[in-house]
């Protein structure tokens, strides 16, 4: 049967709570550092021990690096330390039993034999209480029958109480809590911040009067009792004498017969309880009290039906022992720990098994009522400022987080729909903007609507006014008047349907002429204005192979009010067609003004020339629709126009052979295009001129060697007369083979240029890391000619840094087969200098095929370690049988990069790390 592991948390002494990957990690390391030391030098046991732990180290890391598992292995901890509890638990009654059969009293050393067994689940006073409930005296006391003795407890100074009462009873409050608005069992937190608010609050507004005053000091007073528990502490047990104190004429009147009944005393503690006593500490008081008076007090070892009510945490009302509500409030009395999930009485203050503040719960519930009514309102940031309140209070409280992601889903879908009713705004689309509004309205909330919905119900109401007023001078007989009235309607509202209509019946003329003129870039439009004069604006529209059909029957520019527009925005080799519309309020003329086809032309691109030995390679990028392209060359310098000697054109290039070298040559390349207005045409360019000597290429470089000391890098090659050597430098391998020809303005594709070469060396101070390549060519007039590149390696600074405590040299040892002579077996051979029985901390061994890797992630890894022994300075690592058939080269390097400050790891030469 395998081994249950043990779980990683409670392994690590981790609070389940801990969800921190940064702290997580930190503890690991602290473990790591006690296991190792326990390894070394702690007794048997500690040392077999440490090394399980240290064997666990992988599936640690990996398990608690898991979101999902780690949650899980936390819930799994509680669990754990709760079964452990009610264990220990069980345990400690079934001692108490044993002493309330053996007379009914506990001694002092008795006592402390019980808190030490019950040590890490349960406090010296609950081991107490455990013992007095089962009628077992304690210490000194004589037995159950002995009347209760209040401990002695501290309480605020007179001064404070009697300022805190002062300043009460302007407000009719009873304490601090009613003040605050909170309950008692609320955290410290909450009440400092409930403080700082109400402060707050009386600093915004202003107010001098008394009631603010008695505010402004109460805040004050809080801020400073629930900033620390002692004090706390103290206004809680003065609290509790007052109320107690209330209660005085209730225990006269039960003590006038000179006995208490168990009736009477179960009365007297129900309304403690409801002021807010404890049951114990009010039976105590009243036994207090009954003795000084020499009453008698009825016995009875069972609980009271007082102390077995539940207090609501949410209103403090008493309940049945079995109810699971408040009957006053509907709250449940019992609510789950937000951190551990464990039930708890919502009157706790904290939880009773990881110690969570689950007295929070009345606030943190009203924060998130608050926010839900606040999100069906539409008030989102409000809605969201009170579910981090919340979970600010209760951190990962799931009701709240789900909360917020409800309410930031539907503010985005808010902000969403928002836009676009300002949108319609924006373009006077009142009228679909009312409508949009109004469904907005119903699916979102009223908050922050008003002013827009003003601005939309202002621009429709004066739509309307300037429409009616149009209809009746057109009953009046002025048309002209009754237009401009629906023009300034549709100004106002630019969907306002009854304008629109009327505006419809009377279409705008139509624009005159249109001319289309070629520009460098472009066309050039213009055309005639109707004559009318009434305002009105032009939509132009442009359209690829035949005339538009309609207004938006094409590509449309932006509506404008002058008669012309340059388009620079039409595609080269493509007929277009063009329409100009005249429009007014909306609606267009109906017959536009039109003009086409015309085709832009445009240059060839990236035109490229390549001087060879009596011969000139011209390259090109052809424009976009271009039919063919010509090239033209003429000796000494470009045509003037198409003429000359031809070239033969193949693709987007021409070869230009059988030149003179050394004579300048140049060239005239022309793009040619169907012409659509004539069929069977053309339109030539007028070209782009380039010119080119044809000269014999140098001979490539191919013996570049570097030699590198730390940083500083010298290159060396053989001279060659009347040759220019430009050195390049790139961390990417290069792409081309020696002896490449290349036009020489194109040198920068092959990296940056290495400065202060000279005929034959160079020397260059490397700034970053990895593999450097410097690539040479040599350039001769406008040609330039690849060369053999040479590659530099240096190191990553992260994983190999110059130790400053002891080095350690490592190199590949193989074992190889008589026979076929084939790798068997691998290792490191690791010697170590400076420190003698070193030990390395955790390792990571890592391969790659075809060079030495550069960094831990350069490569594969073979192996983790988790820490290695160099016994008397050496030490061998077998490499696993996976590594041996990829002839790889092998390299170290620590798994925390930090361990290289203390320890320098020195790999042998290349061939030395490589399995073969």
């Amino acid at each position: 049967m395998p081994i249950e592991r043990p779980n990683f948390y409670l392994l690590l002494d981790l609070d389940p709570s801990c969800d921190d990957g940064s702290a997580i990690e930190k503890r690991i390391a602290e473990k790591l550092s006690d296991w190792a030391r326990d390894r070394s030098m702690g007794n048997p046991k500690a040392r077999r021990r440490a090394e399980i732990n240290l064997a666990l180290l992988p599936e640690i890391r990996a398990l608690l690096a898991d979101a999902g598992l780690r949650r899980q292995e936390a819930k799994e901890a509680q669990k754990q330390q709760q079964r452990e509890k009610q264990e220990k638990a069980r345990e400690l009654d079934e001692m108490i039993a044993v002493l309330a059969s053996g007379g009914g009293a506990c001694s002092e050393s008795q006592l402390g034999k019980l808190v030490e067994q019950a040590a890490g689940a349960f406090s010296s006073e609950e081991v107490t209480r455990r013992l007095r409930a089962a009628g077992v005296s304690v210490g000194g006391e004589k037995g159950p029958e002995k009347a209760r003795q209040r401990p002695v407890r501290e309480v605020i100074d007179k001064v404070t109480a009697q300022s805190i009462r002062q300043n009460l009873e302007p407000l009719g409050l009873a304490n601090l809590y009613q003040f605050l608005e909170l309950p008692a069992q609320s955290s410290n937190p909450a009440l400092l911040d409930r403080a700082e608010e109400i402060y707050g609050e009386n600093q915004r507004v202003g107010r001098t009067d008394a009631s603010a005053s008695a505010r402004n000091a109460l805040a004050g007073i809080c801020k400073t009792l629930f900033r620390s528990e002692p004090e706390r502490t103290k206004y809680d047990n003065y609290l509790t004498i007052e109320a107690m104190d209330q209660l005085k004429l209730q225990l006269e009147l039960a003590g006038n017969d000179g006995f208490i009944t168990r009736e009477e005393m179960d009365a007297l503690v129900r309304q403690a309880r409801q002021r807010g006593v404890s049951a114990e500490d009010a039976r105590a008081y009243i036994e207090e009290r009954a003795a000084q008076r020499k009453w008698g007090v009825q016995r009875d070892p069972a609980a009271l039906p007082s102390e077995s009510m539940k207090l609501c945490g949410f209103c403090s009302t008493l309940a049945p022992a079995a109810a699971a509500n408040c009957p006053s409030c509907g709250e449940p009395l019992e609510i789950p720990c937000p951190r551990c999930g464990i039930r708890n009485p919502s009157a706790n203050a904290a939880c009773q098994g990881c110690g969570s503040r689950v007295g929070d719960a009345p606030l943190v519930n009203a924060l998130l009522k608050e926010g839900e009514r606040l999100v069906l309102e539409g008030d989102f940031v409000g809605a969201l400022q009170r579910f981090d309140k919340a979970l600010h209070y209760w951190p990962d409280w799931q009701p709240a987080a789900d909360a917020k992601k409800r309410a930031e889903e539907r503010r985005r879908a808010r902000e969403g729909a928002f836009a676009e009713v300002e949108a319609m705004v924006a373009s006077r689309k009142l009228s679909a903007a009312r409508s949009a509004l109004d469904r907005f309205e119903r699916a979102h909330g009223t908050a922050g609507l008003a002013e827009l919905r003003r601005r939309i119900m202002g621009g429709l109401a004066r739509a309307e006014e300037a429409w009616k007023e149009g209809e009746k001078r057109r009953r009046a007989g002025d048309t002209e008047g009754g237009l401009d009235r629906d023009e300034e309607a549709l100004a106002a509202c630019a969907d306002f349907e009854p304008a629109l209509r009327t505006l419809a019946a009377c279409p705008p003329p139509s624009p005159g002429a249109l001319r289309v003129a070629p520009m460098a870039d472009g066309f050039r439009l213009s055309w005639q204005g109707p004559a009318t004069s009434r305002s009105v604006t032009y939509q132009v529209v442009r359209k690829a192979g035949g005339l538009p059909h309609g207004a938006d029957d094409g590509q449309r520019f932006v509506e404008m009010k002058n008669a012309g527009l340059d388009d620079s925005s039409a595609a080269p080799g493509t007929p277009w067609f063009y329409a100009v519309y005249t429009q007014r309020g909306g609606v267009v003329c109906d017959r536009p003004a039109t003009s086409g086809p015309h085709l832009r032309t445009a240059e060839v691109e990236d035109l490229q020339t390549v001087a060879g030995d009596r011969e000139v390679t011209l390259s090109w990028t052809a424009p976009e629709g271009c039919r063919r392209v010509e090239v033209w060359r003429r000796a000494g310098k470009a045509p003037d126009r198409p003429e000359g000697t031809a070239l033969t054109v193949a693709g987007s290039s021409a070869r230009d052979t059988g030149l003179t070298d050394g004579q300048v040559y140049g060239y005239r390349v022309v793009a040619v295009f169907a012409d659509p207005q004539h069929p069977g045409g053309e339109l030539r360019t007028a070209g782009r001129c380039a010119a080119a000597t044809p000269v014999a290429p140098p001979a490539p470089i191919l013996d570049l060697a570097a030699t590198r000391t730390g940083r500083n890098v010298v290159l060396r090659w053989s001279s060659a007369a009347e040759v220019a050597v430009q050195i390049r430098q790139t961390t990417k391998p290069p792409d081309a083979i020696a002896g490449l020809v290349v036009p020489a303005a194109q040198a920068d594709r092959f990296g940056s240029l290495v400065a202060g070469a000279t005929g034959n060396s160079a020397q260059v101070t490397l700034t970053g890391q990895g593999r450097i390549f410097f690539i040479p060519l040599s350039i001769s007039a406008a040609t330039a000619v690849v060369g053999a590149a040479v590659e530099v390696t240096t190191l990553d600074p992260a994983v190999e840094t110059f130790g400053q405590r002891a080095s350690v040299a490592y190199r590949v040892g193989v074992k190889k087969s008589l026979l076929r002579r084939s790798v068997e077996d691998a290792w490191l051979e690791l010697t170590c200098t400076g420190a003698a029985g070193l030990t390395l901390p955790a390792l990571v061994v890592v391969g790659k095929a075809h060079d030495v890797p550069i960094s831990p992630r350069d490569g594969q890894v073979l192996l983790e370690v988790p820490g290695l022994k160099l016994d008397r300075g050496r030490t061998v690592l077998p490499l696993p049988a996976q590594s041996l058939p990829g002839r790889l080269y092998v390299k170290l390097f620590f798994h925390d990069a930090a361990a290289a400050r203390e320890i320098r790891l020195l790999p042998a030469e290349k061939e030395l790390l490589k399995i073969a």
